[in-house]
């Protein structure tokens, strides 16, 4: 890791983190960026269907960064199963805890949180797929391009209006920096505001812009 950043690497993706023993990032710097994989199952009602209370679940993700003092940020696994839930049945609710924050990761520890909709194991080897329709994948882009967290996209789905939305957000990074995300509804249609960059989802379209 430390030749590799003589080099020019930026940055690791560490898979199965919770293996990954601490020792490993001695001597590396602290402004590394360092993203670890904690895959573990969501909380799940007697009924079969994924329970409201997600806490327990970004607690084992928060417990890996707090293990490596924050020096490593974490996929939020949280984010990506609540969001597919709440996008293809249409239950906007689960997108904000009891506190009224986002109920991923990103809603305790944004600047450590990287969000994502799939990635090479849950797109790539269709593992948990977040959703085969292109406009639902485009509403869960438009929620993690306007809240908290890193937004990670998922190659096989960049398009044209997935590059837009991560112009929006650039444009918004020096308010998002200072800002706390105001959630304005989340009944039959989401919508929020966090800085100067807005978002509203519904049943089938979205919208993000800088207000």
């Amino acid at each position: 890791m430390k030749y590799l950043l003589t080099i020019g690497f930026k940055g690791f993706r560490m898979d199965m983190a919770e293996h990954v023993p601490e020792t490993l990032f001695e001597g590396i710097p602290k402004d590394t960026f360092i993203v670890g994989e904690v895959w573990t199952t969501m909380n799940y009602g007697h009924d079969g269907r994924l329970a409201y209370d997600q806490d327990n679940h970004r607690q084992r993700i928060m417990n890996y960064v707090d293990r490596h003092d924050g020096i490593c940020s974490a996929f939020d696994f949280t984010t990506k199963g609540i969001l597919q839930e709440a996008l293809t049945k249409n239950e906007y609710y689960r997108l904000k805890d009891n506190m009224n924050r986002p109920a991923g990761v990103n809603g305790w520890w944004g600047e450590k949180a990287v969000t994502f909709i799939d990635n090479h194991d849950t797109g790539g080897q269709n593992q948990w797929v977040f959703s085969h329709d292109m406009n639902t994948i485009l509403r869960g882009y438009a929620y993690i391009m306007s809240h908290p967290g890193l937004p990670c996209v998922y190659i096989d789905h960049m398009n044209d209006a997935i590059i837009d939305m991560i112009q929006i957000r650039q444009r918004c990074l020096g308010e998002l920096q200072e800002s706390e995300l105001m959630i304005q509804d989340a009944g039959d249609i989401y919508q929020s505001v966090y800085g100067n960059l807005a978002c509203s989802i519904n049943h089938d379209s979205y919208k993000l812009w800088v207000v």
